[in-house]
């Protein structure tokens, strides 16, 4: 079983160079999963993908929310890469 989420991780990385709609609606979808490994990589794998679109942006500062640092801490990184101003004042709350 190890070795599946450790496919499907290298999988979210990967498809993050597409910046396709159904690629970022299955990222979207990741960011839900109960393994905080997927959700951070796919919140890493959003910014990856360039599109800054609003829901994307307001899904990722959900994500600051989350009870896993590294979950927070990957929103964080690509609500950055996505330079989300809208972000600012959820990051500076959060530490």
């Amino acid at each position: 079983m190890v070795w599946v989420k450790n496919c499907l991780i290298i999988v979210i990385i990967l498809v993050a160079a597409f910046q396709n709609p159904a690629v970022v609606e299955a990222l979207m979808n990741l960011l839900d999963d109960e393994d905080p490994n997927v959700r951070a990589v796919a919140a890493i794998s959003l910014g990856r993908t360039g599109i800054t679109d609003e829901t994307v942006i307001d899904r990722l500062i959900e994500l600051l929310k989350d009870q896993d640092r590294i979950v927070r801490q990957s929103a964080c990184l690509s609500l950055g890469t996505m330079k989300a101003v809208k972000a600012i004042p959820h990051i500076g709350n959060i530490w």
